[in-house]
């Protein structure tokens, strides 16, 4: 008897520690960008307590006021439970300080309550409207700067994600004028082309031919010596610096496949578009692998501008556009993305 009262006590004790949940680590940022990692102890009204594993500080009281408006967010949203009032109020201070994609996630949990639904999908819908007025505005500032392929992205997603809104007819009229001038675009670049080689009377000498090409080899060569230093993740800032050395040589080597005339006799015309070819690719490749690399780092506006260029560089590449939409998401979550001039 006293073997299975022990058992039994034993089968109560498991099942109470693993019905009673871990406290789970976090990571909170300060506004001026301190960082703190470990156990949240305690949380009040102005205070947040962490036990901080890293830096080994043990614990720490973090002031509210001071915290980057995503960590405190963070930390009151995962101890509200089911206090939809609360969650609504917390809906409310994320808007005030540009988190529209946090306020509606906490507006969604706020809806499963039924007295709250009717409240929260009018919220809903009214962030939705802002946050594509939002991405409208800021493709229309790529659009200013006569960036068509680098605002398109933008007004894809609004087209798509956000399509009951008013907002979205006006995405979906920029769309059909950026798609029309960038093919408008790739028609005079091909019609250029076309016409270079038609003027036989303006082939190259062969030792300026000759001279061409041999710098556009030396500068591929060189960025090609740069990417094979890049390690596979290439997030260190020695990687980094090699990236940014290969992209240096690859943008000289473009400009001047770019100027590349008519080959001279003896050579096929499609030579220089073969090494226009090949230069923009591994320049494109550049571009996207930067803005990949900052964008694992966190720095959200950078591998944007990497993004652009490579948008700019090839408008119809399926890569770029991947990219952008990632990058996109990540200045959503960042509430950065309403400060549309640049």
């Amino acid at each position: 008897m006293r073997l299975k009262s022990m058992i039994l006590m034993s089968l109560v004790f498991v099942n109470l520690a693993f019905a009673t949940p871990a406290l789970a680590t976090e990571t909170l940022m300060n506004s001026d960008g301190a960082t703190y990692h470990g156990e949240v102890v305690e949380v009040t009204d102005s205070t947040v307590v962490i036990d901080a594993d890293w830096p080994p500080l043990g614990r720490v009281t973090l002031q509210a006021s001071e915290l980057e408006p995503r960590s405190w967010w963070q930390v009151r949203s995962n101890r509200l439970g089911d206090d939809t009032e609360a969650r609504l109020a917390l809906a409310k201070w994320a808007e005030s300080r540009g988190l529209l994609v946090q306020a509606v996630s906490e507006l969604r949990k706020a809806r499963r309550d039924a007295a709250a639904t009717e409240r929260a999908d009018a919220e809903i819908a009214r962030l939705g409207t802002k946050i594509a007025e939002d991405l409208v505005a800021r493709g229309d500032a790529f659009l200013a700067e006569g960036r068509p392929a680098a605002a398109q992205r933008y007004f894809e997603i609004v087209a798509t994600r956000y399509a009951k809104t008013d907002v979205a007819a006006t995405a979906r009229e920029r769309l059909a004028t950026v798609r029309e001038a960038l093919a408008q675009a790739a028609r005079a670049r091909k019609e250029a082309r076309e016409a270079s080689r038609a003027l036989s009377a303006f082939r190259q000498q062969a030792s300026a031919w000759d001279a061409d090409v041999k710098n556009i080899r030396l500068h591929v060569e060189k960025a090609d010596e740069h990417g094979a230093k890049v390690a596979g993740h290439a997030r260190s800032v020695r990687d980094s610096r090699h990236l940014r050395e290969r992209r240096t040589h690859l943008e000289a080597a473009w400009k001047k496949a770019e100027e590349l005339g008519l080959p001279p006799e003896g050579v096929a015309p499609d030579d220089a578009d073969r090494i226009r070819d090949a230069v923009k690719a591994k320049l494109l490749a550049t571009y996207l692998r930067l803005g990949e690399s900052e964008l694992l780092r966190g720095s959200v506006a950078r591998a944007e501008d990497w993004c652009t260029k490579a948008c700019d560089l090839d408008p119809e590449g399926k890569e770029n556009h991947a990219l952008h939409g990632r990058i996109i998401d990540a200045l959503l979550l960042s509430g950065a993305y309403g400060h549309a001039a640049r």
